[in-house]
Parts: structure tokens; sequence; C-alpha cells
């Protein structure tokens, strides 16, 4: 999990804080399922925490930003299946994130 540590932390007052996660894409915006896992942690560990991705297209150079839970209640739900393997020779699979959830910026 230290290896995916937040790229930010920040504060918006006494006891409210927010992780948060810089992402860069081509094409679709993907999320590892295991780094989904690691970034659950973060917001588990820390009571009232919210854990939030930026995502950043590098061809469009467009920005969007999904809290965490967003992600989460898309995978129970169904609406967010996994879209592939991202490493075939570790077998690590992945979301494809639709950008009409995400927030742009």
């Amino acid at each position: 999990s230290l290896r995916s540590a937040p790229d930010y932390f920040i504060v918006y007052g006494i006891e409210q804080y927010c992780f948060f996660e810089i992402k860069g894409f081509e094409g679709e915006f993907k999320i590892k399922k295991s780094d989904i896992g690691v970034y659950s942690s973060w917001q588990k560990n820390h009571e009232d925490t919210m854990v939030v991705i930026f995502a950043w297209h590098k061809g469009t150079g467009k920005s969007y930003t999904i809290q965490l839970n967003r992600i989460k209640d898309g995978i129970e739900s169904g609406e967010l299946k996994i879209g592939g393997v991202y490493d075939k020779k570790n077998n690590k699979e992945y979301y494809v994130i639709p950008l009409d959830i995400c927030h742009p910026m």
C-alpha cells in the first residue's frame, strides 16, 4: 500500500481531509482493481476521509474528478465491470471508468 500512497493530502479544517490521487490516461480511463482496494483501505483506516481521483486525459488535456465512493457504488451495482487485464503477467484486472460519471474540471 505504500507504493500506492496518495499523491496529495488535502486538509479542509479540523478533522476534515481528503486523499487525492492523480491519474493520467489516453483513450479509456482505467483504474486497476488492486488500486481500488488500496484506496478503500485508506478510507477505511481514516474515518471521515474522502478519496478523490483526478484524471487527466493526455490527448485532449481535459481533466475530471471522481470520488472513490462513486466508483465503489458503480462496482456494487454492476454499472462498472472489469474491462480487461492491465498486466497479463501478473493478471491485474482493471475497471473502465466512463467519463460521463466523472465531474469535468
